[in-house]
């Protein structure tokens, strides 16, 4: 009996040397001296920020959380890292130190914190062309809170893939607005601005006649939205460009098989034309005598 309790009882101490290391991560030491060299670093992380110098702070406050994972300040020198590289002007190395408090500390109180300042780091990115930017804010937004700076962290994005030309994912970060944040202020522009850049997605050289059917479509639903006036006028102006583009494409199908003296496959170009592109200006007129003169030269076959 006393052999075994004798046993318990290396095991009961193993087990506490092996904690003792845990909380100490590494010090080289046990028991208070471990704890005062923590405290001891700490407070020299935290002057260096009082002190006004942020890299260094910022260097010494990560160093800190790394090596002393378990103190009770670790979490906090983790969140003063990241605050010191943003006063510094280092966004991404702020970015970085945030990253790791979301990683490391799931139940810190400054969680909320970090993921506003997050969206701040990925629109100053992004206002200077940096595409990290766009890593920020994706990492802000699905992080899940703050559903107005997700509002906006979509809109700088969608702005900042349109500026470059890149209107599939600008329509996408669009998209997400008029999708996830209806009630928004901003989803009536969301919706706008989607519209318009599925529109040039079909501007582009190969012209997709399904995409402009879909642009054209969500334009003209646009209609009856509470737009402001100088949206609506830019509104009637793209439709009037979309209306003009899918009448054109079926006006050169026409005449291309016209030419061909093949004159069936040409009639419902024609009639697409008439019918969908009514308000397509200088087309429907040219429809309407390529439809005479098949009329006159070949009544039978137009039946």
């Amino acid at each position: 009996m006393t052999r075994w309790k004798t046993a318990m009882e290396r095991v009961r101490a193993n087990w506490l040397w092996w904690a003792a290391v845990a909380v100490c991560s590494g010090c080289g030491a046990t028991g208070r001296g471990a704890y005062a060299e923590a405290d001891a670093q700490y407070e020299r992380a935290r002057s260096l920020y009082l002190a006004g110098d942020h890299v260094a702070a910022g260097q010494a406050l990560g160093a800190f959380a790394d090596r002393f994972r378990y103190h009770q300040n670790a979490d906090t020198a983790q969140y003063w890292s990241g605050e010191a590289y943003y006063a510094a002007g280092h966004h991404e190395a702020a970015f970085d130190a945030y990253q790791k408090l979301s990683r490391h500390f799931k139940r810190s109180k400054f969680l909320a914190r970090a993921n506003r300042r997050c969206f701040q780091i990925g629109s100053k990115l992004l206002e200077v062309g940096d595409a990290k930017g766009i890593e920020v804010l994706d990492y802000a937004i699905d992080q899940g809170r703050f559903a107005d700076l997700a509002v906006k962290a979509h809109m700088d994005l969608g702005t900042y893939y349109w500026g470059r030309g890149r209107f599939a994912e600008a329509q996408i970060e669009y998209d997400a607005v008029a999708r996830d944040h209806a009630g928004s202020g901003s989803a009536p522009l969301a919706r706008f601005m989607a519209a318009l850049s599925l529109y040039r997605q079909v501007d582009e050289p190969a012209r997709n006649m399904e995409k402009l059917a879909a642009a054209r479509k969500r334009l003209r639903g646009l209609r009856t939205a509470a737009l402001p006036a100088g949206l609506m006028e830019q509104l009637d102006r793209y439709l009037g460009r979309a209306d003009d583009l899918g009448a054109e494409r079926h006006l050169l199908t026409a005449r291309f098989y016209l030419k061909q003296g093949v004159f069936l496959p040409a009639i419902p170009h024609l009639k697409e034309v008439l019918e969908k592109y009514p308000e397509s200006g200088d087309y429907e007129p040219i429809a309407r005598d390529l439809i005479e003169f098949l009329r006159a030269e070949n009544r039978k076959e137009y039946k």
